[in-house]
């Protein structure tokens, strides 16, 4: 069975609350509010999540299931040849 992945919204005092913990948001930037606390989108397993909710310092809101969201994008990807006459578009420089 695969382990679930869930991308959610943390709102946090440090990034020591979540020190330890599987949460990967590497690709993706967090921002520092006026207040102090910090927000980031992350990905995380149903297991951390169940940690992370726990925790007072930290607010947890889940956006959506990460291989959900996979596979919705790939049935969005054509796979087929956009072009009528089977041919492929050149670039300018390479033409002959």
């Amino acid at each position: 069975m695969p382990q679930e992945r869930l991308r959610v919204r943390l709102e946090l005092q440090s990034l020591a609350a979540i020190a330890g913990l599987d949460v990967d948001f590497a690709c993706m930037p967090y921002r520092k509010r006026e207040d102090g606390t910090i927000e980031m989108v992350a990905v995380v397993s149903g297991e951390t999540l169940k940690k992370l909710k726990r925790k007072r310092s930290v607010s947890v809101e889940v956006l959506a299931d990460a291989a959900a969201e996979a596979a919705e994008a790939a049935k969005q990807v054509s796979r087929t040849n956009r072009y009528a006459d089977g041919s492929l578009p050149v670039a300018r420089g390479l033409k002959r």
